[in-house]
C-alpha cells in the first residue's frame, strides 16, 4: 500500500487490464527499456479477467523487477484504476491502458515535465500505432479511438478551461491530488453505468479545485487501434455512449465560456457530420445519447 517515504520522482505506472492478455504483453514490453535503472514501479491491476492475464503479467517479472499484479475482482475500470492508487508507492502515478504502446524516453519526458512546469498533472499525446482502415471510414470518426494531438507545444490549463486537456491513456498525476480531491468517480468509466468519461470528469474536478494539467508532446504514448473498434457497430455504440457524456458534462460544468464558440467553427462541424448517410446517422446517435443524458441525468459522485 502507500508508502510515504519514497522520493519525489519515483514513478508508478499503474495497467488496468479485463481480458486482454496479449494485448497486456505489448505494452508490459514496452516498459522494460523505459524502467530501465528508473526509480519505477509496475502495478498491473487485473480486473478480474478469464483469461491467463495473470500469467502474462507474472511472466514478467524478471525483466521488470518493480512489477507487481493486483487482483480486484469488482468490475469497473474506475474501480481498478481506484485500486491501482491504492497500491502505488511513487509519489507520481502513472495510468496507460493495456492496448498503449509507450515511447522509450516516455518515463524521462514525465519527469523532465514535472520538473520545468508548476503541473499537478501531466497528460501527453496519444498517437496510432498503427490501422487498416476501412474504405467508407471519414477522417472525423477517429475521435472514437483515444487519441490525443493538442499540438506540438506545452500548454498548461487551469480553473475555467473546459475542454479535453487529457485523456486516461497517458495521464500522470502527483499523489496529493487524490488525497485532497478524491480518486476516480466510479459511477463513470468502462463497466459503469456511464462507461466513458471518468478521466475527463477528474482533470476538471482538479481544474475546479485550482489544480493544474499540463499537456506535454515529448510524453508520447501509442495506442493499438483493435480491428472491433474500426466497424460501423462499435462506432454506432461508441457515439451514442459519447452523446450521453456530453449531456452528462453539460450539467456538470457551466457552459457560459462556451457562448463565444464561433459560428464557422459551428458550421464546419455541422458540414462534415452531413458530409454521408452514415455521418448523420452517427451524429443522430451522438443527439440522442445527448438528449437522454441531459434530459434524465444519471446519479454520479461515487468515489
Amino acid at each position: 500500500m502507500r508508502d510515504r517515504g519514497t522520493s519525489s520522482d519515483a514513478i508508478s505506472v499503474v495497467i488496468c487490464t479485463y481480458n486482454r492478455a496479449e494485448s497486456l504483453r505489448l505494452t508490459l514490453e514496452s516498459l522494460i527499456e523505459p524502467s530501465r535503472g528508473q526509480d519505477t514501479e509496475i502495478i498491473v491491476v487485473d480486473n478480474n479477467s478469464d483469461d491467463h492475464t495473470r500469467e502474462v503479467a507474472r511472466s514478467f517479472e524478471d525483466a521488470l523487477p518493480g512489477l507487481r499484479y493486483v487482483h480486484e475482482p469488482r468490475r469497473g475500470l474506475s474501480r481498478a484504476r481506484n485500486t491501482g492508487i491504492r497500491c502505488a508507492s511513487g509519489d507520481l502515478i502513472a495510468f496507460v491502458d493495456d492496448d498503449i504502446v509507450v515511447d522509450r524516453r516516455w518515463l524521462d519526458t514525465i519527469r523532465a515535465a514535472f520538473s520545468t512546469h508548476p503541473a499537478d498533472v501531466v497528460a501527453g499525446p496519444i498517437a496510432l500505432a498503427s490501422a487498416s482502415f476501412p474504405a467508407w471510414w471519414q477522417e472525423h470518426f477517429s475521435l472514437a479511438l483515444g487519441l490525443l494531438d493538442l499540438g506540438d507545444r506545452p500548454v498548461l490549463f487551469s480553473r475555467g478551461y473546459q475542454g479535453t486537456c487529457g485523456i486516461g491513456g497517458n495521464l500522470c498525476f502527483r499523489r496529493h491530488v487524490f488525497d485532497r480531491c478524491g480518486d476516480f468517480d466510479v459511477s463513470l468509466g468502462r463497466g459503469a453505468p456511464l462507461d466513458m468519461g471518468e478521466d475527463m470528469e477528474l482533470c476538471h474536478r482538479l481544474l475546479e479545485r485550482s489544480h493544474s494539467v499540463l499537456y506535454f508532446p515529448p510524453a508520447r504514448v501509442f495506442h493499438r487501434c483493435h480491428a472491433e473498434r474500426l466497424t460501423k457497430r462499435y462506432l454506432r455504440r461508441w457515439f451514442f455512449r459519447y452523446g450521453e457524456w456530453c449531456g452528462f458534462a453539460r450539467r456538470m460544468v457551466s457552459n457560459a465560456r462556451r457562448r463565444d464558440a464561433r459560428f464557422a467553427e459551428r458550421f464546419e462541424a455541422m458540414r462534415l457530420w452531413l458530409s454521408s448517410p452514415f455521418s448523420s446517422e452517427l451524429a443522430a446517435l451522438w443527439l440522442a445519447g445527448y438528449l437522454r443524458r441531459w434530459l434524465v441525468p444519471a446519479k454520479h459522485g461515487g468515489r
